[in-house]
């Protein structure tokens, strides 16, 4: 189909071409409405044959018009007119990087900066779940001011037929093979960047792109196309059986990119490289310079060495349990030479049936040797042995933290082979650390840092908490010292870590405002920003401080709600931890059906918690869990969000008042204590302090008539209780009180009924009473519950647990009675931080307010990411010693 220069379609004005293959025709145009350049892409007649597909194409367009990235051809709408479907996306001037390779190889220092931009692309995009299926350099355009764009990302998958129709376009398109996408026996792309289980018709995912990504690099490094042949069939079979020829590589070729493309072209996809992201990682590396021995090194003669970790004579591991919540991670701490080895990242996905959990604390862990990791998944411990096989499911008790023993063997006490654990401490264990004699030295929130033998007994204390200030992930150091964070449980991100001597001694402060650092054997102390950065600083055992400054390291870690950093290091040099940044941390609001579907309620993207409606649905007080730590009012209905306060402290558990003019929460300000505020909710009076207690508090409601809070005060002994603050005198009193915790809160709207949360069972259930009586009291859940939400016509409750949003119908108010409570749908949505903290609201229409993961991202984060050899990295970056 050949379109003239000067052909009106709607408000487009037709140019002049600009190239046609597979995916179809392309005019540069006119939008004659805003009076912009816009590419048109009429897209193959055959492909409008099935009313379905184009519907599915459209819907698939919209989420690749949701991409927005400057290394990406913007996509800006789909359109029908005159009975022609056409995408109207961004024009991209310049030469396109075949056209750059048509006149030779690309010299290294002008490559490598063109193979990041293009990296960092793939990653954007593959962080919201698309592929682009048909990188090659056709697709990638070169300015001349040395910007890199990716063009037709995403239409392979936007054009593929839906395997139950049978319908597909014709393969004989070149250079595009096009067919029923990903569906199994259909092949789909370029033959020459095809990566194999796409040339075989198999199930592709991002490694696909990955395979085309170390195509594109090493044509460029090249100038040769590394799979060739006379025809498609010559072309898919070398991609299927033809090895690269490194010795085609420049001379003066990096390492470092050498790798790279090892791990990009292996064939078997299991072993390729997991994450683009990580291509630049080696990028940058190379462009740094490589150190001078490592540019005599022929990677295409010397094969990588085998890691340590797979020599049969590694040690045995395991995992330990304490009081159902078990240690921090520790490793063998005794510095030994450790020769270069090659730095090697990858990422293991857990099975579909398992997702990580346990991420109030330490969920991820590694052997000393660096031979087995362990991490909690459905509540379970798992192990696997990093050189191959399956993890296996080590016990079924709860875990929340994972530590090993120094010896391999044992850890208090699951041996890696199986067996049931032995229970050593009871407590609230934040962290624990063998020493050389084999006792555990843990830490118990609640009480201090004690020590206990490994066969059990009755600790010992150490350092003794207070009510202000608890003791968190405690390590065993060489010298008979110990490294711990401080820290008030109302400010984890306040914290500073600490070293003193296991017997007592001079007490010193290392670092301020770091939870959870970590001393490793390469003489630095590891720990993760609060912008999830992972850093080091070089430390000096004999003189116990700091000697250099602070080194931020290429990884991000997942934070946990609890402030715990995912992440661990074994004495080998290998580092696990849970991937972060904002396309781990941020969240969405949703709207839910009582079926269970979902829509946006909001496009901001942010780390949601503490979340509550207004009476009209339109606005919601939320506390953001990001950098900020702030109280927010998000617009639903404009989409606007404002902030309410403004200290760079945590503020949270945000509620209205009854007349909505003021929004009551918890804060932590300079000095001691944790402080009850109010502040008009547009912001237009000075924040008011209410009260201030020596415990951590949060605000759960406000009486109907406006005249208290109830305020929950966590006691580091004595548990939980619920309290009312009297606005007028300023004082507590008690209102639900018990040796259990008792915790969460709401008021039924005519306000004679209150619902919260106890584990008096031993877990938590929902129980009612009502009030100002507190005479009386139902259980309403059973088998467990929290978060409890009342209808707005006070109807029904409902409450979550671990699996289901639950509802129970009101089925007499004198007295009051439930129906047994039912499940509503399965709770696949964000549960809340540790803690108090109702992450969910109910609307007068019956529709929740939840949290939900950005769209193509699982509710719980279901990869853990290894690098090995992560020491040469860190010497490197960060030198000790000086």
């Amino acid at each position: 189909m050949s379109i003239s220069p000067g052909t009106r379609l709607g408000p487009y004005e037709v140019l002049s071409p600009l190239g046609a293959g597979g995916m179809g025709e392309v005019y540069r145009a006119t939008d004659t409405r805003l009076g912009r350049a816009v590419a048109v892409k009429f897209l193959p007649e055959e492909f409008f044959g099935d009313a379905e597909r184009v519907a599915r194409f459209e819907r698939e367009a919209r989420l690749l018009a949701t991409l927005n990235h400057p290394g990406i051809a913007t996509i800006h709408s789909f359109e029908e007119i005159s009975g022609r479907h056409l995408l109207v996306m961004e024009v991209v001037e310049g030469e396109d990087l075949a056209e750059r390779l048509a006149r030779g190889p690309i010299p290294r220092e002008e490559a490598l900066p063109i193979a990041r931009q293009i990296a960092e692309a793939l990653e954007a995009a593959h962080e919201r779940g698309i592929i682009h299926r048909d990188l090659k350099p056709a697709n990638v355009k070169l300015a001349s001011d040395g910007k890199v764009k990716i063009l037709d990302f995403g239409l392979a998958k936007a054009l593929e037929a839906d395997p139950a129709s049978g319908s597909s376009p014709s393969l004989t398109h070149s250079p595009t093979v096009t067919g029923r996408g990903t569906a199994v026996g259909v092949i789909l792309g370029t033959a020459a960047y095809m990566s194999p289980e796409q040339a075989k018709g198999r199930a592709v995912d991002r490694r696909t792109d990955i395979w085309a990504f170390g195509c594109v690099l090493y044509e460029m490094l090249t100038g040769q196309r590394l799979f060739q042949g006379e025809d498609v069939s010559e072309t898919l079979a070398s991609v299927l059986r033809s090895d690269p020829d490194w010795n085609a590589l420049p001379a003066g070729t990096p390492s470092p990119i050498r790798r790279l493309l090892r791990r990009c072209l292996e064939r078997d996809p299991r072993r390729r490289l997991r994450h683009i992201g990580d291509a630049t990682i080696e990028i940058d590396e190379a462009l740094a310079g490589p150190p001078p021995e490592d540019r005599a090194v022929s990677v295409s003669a010397a094969p990588l060495p085998r890691p340590a970790w797979r020599h049969p004579a590694a040690l045995a591991a395991g995992a330990l349990i304490l009081a159902g919540l078990s240690a921090a991670a520790a490793w063998l701490l005794k510095p030994a030479p450790i020769a270069p080895r090659p730095i090697t990242r990858f990422t293991l996905t857990l099975p579909a049936a398992q997702t990580l959990s346990g991420l109030t604390r330490r969920a991820v862990a590694i052997s000393p040797d660096g031979k087995w990791l362990a991490y909690i998944a459905n509540d379970s411990i798992y192990v696997r042995d990093l050189a191959g096989g399956e993890a296996r499911q080590l016990t079924a008790e709860p875990a929340a933290d994972l530590a090993f023993s120094q010896d391999g063997e044992c850890l208090a006490k699951i041996p890696v082979a199986g067996g049931r654990p032995q229970i050593l401490a009871a407590g609230s264990t934040w962290g624990a650390s063998w020493d050389d004699d084999g006792s555990i030295v843990f830490a118990d929130s609640r009480k201090g840092i004690q020590r206990i033998g490994v066969e059990g007994g009755t600790p010992r204390m150490l350092f003794a908490a207070t009510k202000l200030i608890s003791y968190y992930w405690p390590q065993v150091l060489p010298g008979r010292a110990v490294l711990y964070t401080e820290a008030s449980p109302a400010m984890f991100n306040q914290g500073v870590t600490v070293v003193q001597g296991l017997d007592g001694g001079e007490r010193k402060v290392v670092l301020e405002k770091v939870f959870g650092a970590r001393y490793s054997n390469t003489g630095h102390l590891v720990y993760v920003s609060l912008s999830r950065s992972l850093m080091a600083v070089p430390f000096d055992l004999s003189s116990r401080r700091a000697t250099g400054r602070p080194v931020q390291l290429p990884d991000t870690v997942r934070i946990a709600p609890s402030g715990v950093a995912q992440f661990d290091i074994s004495a080998s040099g290998t580092l696990v931890s849970l991937p972060g940044g904002p396309d781990v941390d941020h969240t969405q609001l949703v709207w839910v059906n009582r079926e269970g579907k979902a829509s946006p309620a909001s496009p901001t993207l942010r780390a949601f918690s503490d979340l509550r409606l207004s009476r009209d649905g339109r606005r919601v007080a939320a506390h953001l869990q990001d950098e900020d730590n702030d109280v927010w009012i998000s617009d639903l209905s404009r989409g606007t969000m404002t902030r309410l306060t403004f200290e760079a402290t945590e503020d949270e558990t945000p509620v209205w008042s009854p007349d909505e003019r003021s929004v009551a929460y918890a804060a932590t300000r300079s000095g001691p204590g944790r402080g009850v505020f109010r502040r008009a909710a547009d912001g237009s009076t000075p924040e008011e302090l209410l009260a201030v207690t020596d415990q951590h508090s949060h605000v759960m409601e406000w009486t109907p008539d406006g005249r208290a809070l109830v305020v929950e005060l966590q006691d580091p002994v004595a548990g939980t209780d619920l309290m009312l603050l009297d606005l007028e005198t300023r004082k507590f009193r008690p209102f639900v009180q018990s040796r259990f915790n008792d915790r969460f809160g709401r008021f039924s709207p005519d306000g004679k009924w209150f619902a919260y949360g106890s584990d008096e069972s031993g877990r938590d259930e929902v129980y009612v009473q009502p009030f100002p009586a507190l005479d009386a009291r139902v259980q309403v859940s059973s088998g467990g519950g929290g978060q409890p939400l009342w209808s707005r016509d006070g109807g029904e409750l409902f409450y979550r647990t671990e699996k289901n949003v639950m509802a129970a119908t009101v089925t007499s108010r004198a007295p009051l009675a439930f129906s047994p409570p039912r499940a509503l749908f399965a709770d696949r949505f964000e549960l809340p931080q540790v803690g108090s903290h109702v992450s969910w609201d109910v609307a007068g229409d019956g529709r929740f307010l939840m949290i939900a993961p950005p769209e193509g991202r699982t509710v719980r984060q279901a990869e853990i990411r290894v690098v090995l050899n992560w020491f040469e990295e860190l010497r490197r970056l960060a030198p000790a010693g000086k």
